[in-house]
């Protein structure tokens, strides 16, 4: 696994309230572009993320790196609503307290929710190799 390019939770709230979301764009700018493998040149702000190429996987990677950098639970619904890197600076300051003083993350809430994710993912992807009737029956339905 690659060493995170986003700050952490206490480095970005260190910081001035009034800069966060500037050096988060810039930040997120560099993940995104290492995600995809390309030039951050190429990465535009208010470009939907799938148009630049990010797949649903690489999607929940990147929901699970800022969760675990910045304690900001996000709902992988916003990066399928076609969220763009501004779009995302703003869900994550936005979830950020004003002040310095965050009061620290529920580590124990996160892990269970990234745990329910995971499962979550590996069941969906489970029922995307099935056919129609064989769907239908694992989710107790008649085929």
């Amino acid at each position: 696994a690659r060493t995170s390019l986003l700050p952490s939770r206490a480095q970005l709230l260190a910081l001035p309230a009034d800069r966060r979301a500037e050096t988060l764009t810039g930040q997120l700018v560099l993940t995104v572009a290492a995600t995809l493998g390309s030039a951050t040149a190429s990465v535009g702000l208010d470009q939907p993320l799938f148009d630049l190429g990010l797949d649903s996987l690489m999607a929940v990677e990147l929901k699970n790196e800022i969760e675990r950098q910045l304690g900001v639970s996000l709902s992988i619904a916003v990066f399928l609503e076609g969220a763009t890197l501004r779009t995302l600076t703003e869900q994550i300051v936005s979830r950020l307290p004003a002040g310095a003083d965050d009061g620290g993350a529920d580590a124990a809430a996160i892990g269970r929710v990234e745990r329910f994710e995971d499962v979550a993912s590996e069941l969906l992807a489970e029922l995307e190799g099935l056919s129609d009737e064989q769907a239908r029956a694992v989710l107790g339905q008649e085929a």
